[in-house]
Parts: structure tokens; sequence; C-alpha cells
């Protein structure tokens, strides 16, 4: 069981990779992601995460001029971890 307000790198990386949702390699950029997201959200906890997934990757557009390709995994990362690491009592 785990807290969305307590993130855990090792654990997540872990369960990426034991998971086969993406390919070796690539677990330390979702995990970072991920923790990036986070991150984020301590500014608006109230609003629900998929309300703010959104702004968040706008904001990733916007103001640090990442590539789309990044956008989209920066997504798929937090979708990971929301729906399929986190359990669904906790999201």
């Amino acid at each position: 069981m785990y807290n969305n307000n307590e993130f855990n790198d090792a654990d997540f990386g872990i369960f990426l990779l034991e998971s086969k949702f993406i390919a070796p390699g690539k677990e330390k950029f979702l995990v970072h992601w991920a923790r990036k997201f986070l991150q984020y959200r301590k500014k608006n906890p109230q609003m629900a995460w998929p309300d703010q997934l959104p702004l968040f990757l706008e904001n990733l557009t916007i103001s640090e001029g990442y590539k789309d390709w990044q956008i989209r995994q920066a997504d798929q990362a937090v979708r990971l971890y929301f729906n399929n690491f986190l359990s669904p009592k906790d999201t």
C-alpha cells in the first residue's frame, strides 16, 4: 500500500522493471517524471491528479521547452504511477 503523498523512487523503478510496461533502461526517466509531477502537485494538492495532469504537461511544454516525446513520456509516467503502481483506493 502506497500513500500518494510519499514517493519512493526505488519502489516505482522496480515496479516499472518488473511490470514490463516499458523497455529496460527507461525506468529512470519515468521515475523522474513521476517525481516532477508530484512536486508540481504540491502547489494544489486538493485538485485531483487527472485534472492536474494536463496543466502539468502544458507547463512543461510552455515554460521548460521539452520535446513532444518527453511530454508523452511524462504523461505515461504519471498515468502508470497513479493507475498501476498505487492501489485504486489511494488514487
